[in-house]
């Protein structure tokens, strides 16, 4: 957490091959007050989680059904007691949501469906004033956005869908 008085982990179940459901948790860091965050009936993946700047709330990828990667996903917006989960983005093909320094954004990568070049967008933590910010027009994808400390910039991973090379874009 930013305060540096939690932590945010994600646990799966066996086989431990990131096959099965993986969930979402938040530990105090002396290991006490274990709390669930994704919604019940939902599963997250490795690294789609950020916590908000005042350590109040998480960002978090969750999917629709007992594993992620097989129905659509989205972005939500959960307290870090577990309540108010809120999902804030359409059902698409999501893998991180990156909450900006300042607290006014969430940055994420979105496509309709895979295998389809994703781009970037952001969006409020409450859902509004969703914006696109990248277009895969060009046959590329945009992807792992970062905030900047001023939360006035975006580094991201940009590639031609087809090809192996990646190059870093603000």
């Amino acid at each position: 957490s930013p305060d540096g008085s939690s932590v945010l982990f994600i646990r799966e179940k066996e086989p431990y091959d990131h096959s099965g459901p993986m969930n979402v948790f938040v530990v105090r860091k002396d290991g006490s007050g274990l709390v669930r965050l994704n919604p019940p009936g939902t599963s997250s993946l490795l690294e789609g989680q950020s916590w908000s700047p005042d350590g109040r709330q998480v960002a978090l990828v969750a999917s629709q059904g007992g594993v992620f990667g097989t129905a659509p996903n989205a972005v939500f917006v959960v307290n870090v007691d577990g309540t108010h989960a809120r999902r804030i983005t359409p059902w698409n093909v999501t893998l991180k949501a990156e909450w900006s320094p300042d607290g006014r954004w969430i940055a994420f990568d979105k496509a309709e469906s895979e295998p389809v070049p994703r781009d970037l967008f952001v969006v409020h933590p409450d859902g509004t004033g969703l914006r696109q910010i990248t277009s895969n027009e060009d046959n590329k994808m945009s992807f792992a956005p970062t905030w900047s400390s001023d939360s006035e910039t975006l580094l991201f991973i940009r590639r031609e869908y087809t090809a192996g090379v990646t190059d870093l874009w603000t």
